[in-house]
């Protein structure tokens, strides 16, 4: 199930030229997203039927916008989504703008409280001055590996915009 309230956030935009027509291009999106694995979705009102990957927009993140493709690939760890919007820029000429959004999944956040809790523990029942520093670097490095954004998902969306713009 997709997580509404992950925050999308920009991820670039890729301009080429191509001698394809708009539902081709729409295609040729479609499959250099699903290298990155997970389910890919088309984003219509219409229902596409029982077995389709057609997904409704007010299913997506509110902060998604308009798009005509939506990726999840999220992981246990992490939910991450990828948005596509293909627009026509002139004659063979084509945009597709990339939204990205991660959030950590409620694995990721039970495991970094523990190791957080467990580094507070530290500081309080350190005996020594050793202990207890490392008790705040525990503590401090968890808060950090917990916060820090998924560089995976902004090399992803990196790589999508590379493979369309040496696309000319």
């Amino acid at each position: 199930m997709i997580d509404k309230n992950v925050q999308m956030m920009d991820a670039g935009m890729a301009m080429f030229d191509s001698e394809a027509g708009f539902g081709e291009v729409i295609g040729m999106t479609k499959s250099e997203m699903m290298r990155l694995g997970g389910k890919i979705y088309e984003v219509s009102d219409s229902d596409g039927g029982k077995f389709s990957t057609t997904i409704p927009p007010k299913d997506l993140p509110d902060s998604t916008a308009e798009c005509d493709l939506f990726l999840d690939w999220s992981s246990s760890f992490r939910k991450r989504y990828i948005s596509a919007r293909i627009e026509a820029a002139g004659e063979n000429r084509y945009v597709i703008r990339f939204k990205e959004g991660n959030k950590s999944a409620t694995l990721r956040n039970l495991m970094y409280s523990i190791l957080g809790a467990y580094g507070i523990f530290g500081l309080i029942l350190g005996a020594d001055a050793l202990g207890r520093l490392s008790g705040v670097a525990l503590a401090l490095f968890s808060v950090y590996m917990w916060m820090k954004p998924s560089a995976r998902a902004r090399k992803a969306a990196e790589e999508l915009i590379r493979a369309f713009n040496t696309n000319k």
